[in-house]
């Protein structure tokens, strides 16, 4: 992470602490991942690989171009079968 934007690590380490404190408010949800949806791939892909093992449904919430990861959307469905749904 030490070479990327600042902002973009900054934003990742952020982030990646916030799933366990999200709330079920969809509005809410749908903030925070847009706001994950646009960091650099780099950094994109495991801090939602952290969301979806504490929060498997946030995967309905996660840009479709990730949302075909057989490791993400594996660890999305084993945390909430639900999850399964939003699998692409």
């Amino acid at each position: 992470m030490a070479t990327l934007p600042y902002h973009d690590a900054d934003k990742a380490e952020v982030l990646s602490h916030v799933a366990p404190f999200m709330s079920d408010d969809e509005d809410i949800l749908k903030m925070i991942m847009n706001e994950v949806n646009q960091l650099a791939s780099v950094v994109r892909g495991p801090v939602i690989m952290i969301m979806v093992q504490q929060m498997g449904f946030i995967l309905q919430y996660v840009a479709e171009e990730i949302r075909g990861d057989r490791e993400l959307c594996m660890a999305a469905v084993i945390k909430d079968g639900l999850a399964f749904e939003f699998v692409s």
